[in-house]
């Protein structure tokens, strides 16, 4: 058996808890790997991950985590044209379960301080060859270039449990999902009736290593009692054309479609890479009251990152996602899964810029690296919940719809990373201006904060 130790410098997250540990990536920082001997087809078609992480916060605003820690175990299987891939997580909170915002329902309606156990990842593929690949199972997807994640598609969210397509030639890739989201039972209308919610999702890439562009499409359908539609099980269906042409009783008032286009672009002999990302929401765009909205349904974000620029590393980001995105007037057809959202985390009505920049440095052998980090976001009142009783608000009425949260953190940190094991310092302070929506003045909530990650890495040598 031999012993190697593997590095890999992951982007910082940011220190507020919705935007931790993205995706819970078992291969990010510092982990030992183990290399056996072939011993049996059973055991070396076999790749385990096991990772285990420690954050320490102190602070007096309680978004902030104290002495918490995540334990992320994984397993791939590779055997000939199929792979089976399994993660799970065990989440110890100190107070609030708050990574992403599916967390805190699991945690339950108390956000109860004791242990999450999450079955992340649990999904099969068949590949016969290059040109295909089918799966099946329960996975994350971020679709576009965006630091934060995508617009249509963000792996923030708790991760569906569907079918998955994937067909390439040459440098065009496209990709399908489909899946079934949570439903909703109906206690007032038709008392009793359950309204099942499916959600297809399709992305057509072409990908260079300077330069490339997606065009991404999602249906969200419901219905009492309704069931798959055939149609958005293909991704080579306009799903718009099918939400326009219904004729199975549903109309509009069954589906909702939405669409976006991405890109990034490596500017010419300068370390620098430009991306972005569009969504457009509600495409019908009908002129009744009721659908006034449609001018008002946009978000985009774009930014500017560091590529190839040696030890230095960095990005600046930002965007606004409007009032009627990811929103609709009918529950059922918002946004959602397990009342969270599908795209982007912050939700309808808010604006976000953020950054980091830093450098790394190679100190005996091991990797230091420091950086600077800061977040600025304000959000409105229209968010998936309303605070006030008008739900059917049209593009008329008063855009922020009452007061307006402003959230700004500016932090630095440093990381060593030797042996097994990564260590990170932060220091910084969050800073609120009309929290919770009641209006005040700026406080700020200084803090603290140490990692520790350490991992392990077993699979057979080929």
């Amino acid at each position: 058996m031999t012993l190697t130790a593997i590095t890999a410098i992951p982007a910082s997250p940011i220190p507020l808890d919705d935007h931790s540990f993205r995706s819970f990536d078992a291969d990010s920082g510092m982990y030992y790997r183990l290399s056996t001997p072939q011993v049996s087809p059973l055991w070396d078609v076999h790749n385990i991950t096991l990772r285990f992480s420690n954050r320490y916060h102190y602070s007096d605003d309680t978004s902030l985590v104290n002495n918490r820690w995540l334990l992320h175990f994984a397993d791939s299987i590779n055997f000939h044209d199929i792979d089976f891939n399994f993660r799970i997580r065990l989440d110890a909170p100190g107070s609030r379960v708050l990574d992403a915002g599916w967390t805190s329902v699991k945690a339950g309606a108390a956000n109860d301080p004791g242990f999450v156990y999450d079955p992340d990842r649990i999904v099969a593929h068949y590949t016969p060859n290059e040109r295909f690949r089918f799966g099946f199972g329960k996975d994350r997807y971020n679709w576009g270039p965006l630091e934060l994640g995508g617009l249509l598609l963000s792996d923030y969210n708790e991760g569906f449990t569907g079918l998955y397509q994937q067909y390439s030639l040459g440098p065009f890739v496209l990709r399908g999902l489909a899946a079934q989201l949570n439903s909703i039972t109906n206690n007032t209308v038709n008392p009793g009736a359950i309204t099942h919610r499916y959600i297809s999702a399709s992305r057509l890439e072409y990908g260079r290593p300077g330069y490339g562009f997606a065009v991404s499409q999602s249906m969200l359908y419901v219905g009492a009692g309704r069931s798959w539609d055939i149609r958005y099980l293909f991704p080579f269906y306009i799903f718009h054309y099918g939400q326009m042409t219904d004729t199975h009783g549903y109309g509009n008032d069954g589906q909702n479609s939405q669409g976006s286009i991405d890109a990034y672009c490596k500017i010419y002999k300068l370390p620098i890479e430009i991306y972005g990302e569009l969504l457009v929401d509600d495409f019908q765009a009908h002129g009744d009251s009721l659908s006034q909205s449609a001018q008002n349904s946009l978000a985009w974000m774009a930014g500017l990152r560091l590529k190839d620029a040696g030890n230095w590393y960095g990005f600046i980001e930002g965007g606004r996602v409007n009032t009627y995105v990811y929103n609709h007037r009918i529950l059922a057809k918002q946004y959602l899964y397990n009342n969270n959202f599908i795209g982007s985390p912050i939700g309808p009505d808010s604006e976000l810029l953020w950054g980091k920049a830093g450098r790394k440095f190679c100190v005996y052998g091991d990797t230091l690296s420091a950086g600077i980090n800061f977040w600025l976001r304000r959000s409105g009142e229209r968010g998936i919940n309303y605070r006030f009783p008008n739900i059917f608000g049209t593009s008329g009425d008063p855009v922020p719809y009452g007061t307006v949260e402003d959230e700004l953190s500016l932090w630095a940190s440093a990381s060593y990373r030797r042996y097994s094991v990564d260590m990170e310092i932060r220091a910084g302070s969050t800073m609120y201006r009309n929290r919770n929506n009641e209006s005040s003045g700026w406080e700020a909530y200084p803090f603290v904060g140490v990692f520790l990650s350490s991992g392990i890495f077993v699979g057979a040598s080929k």
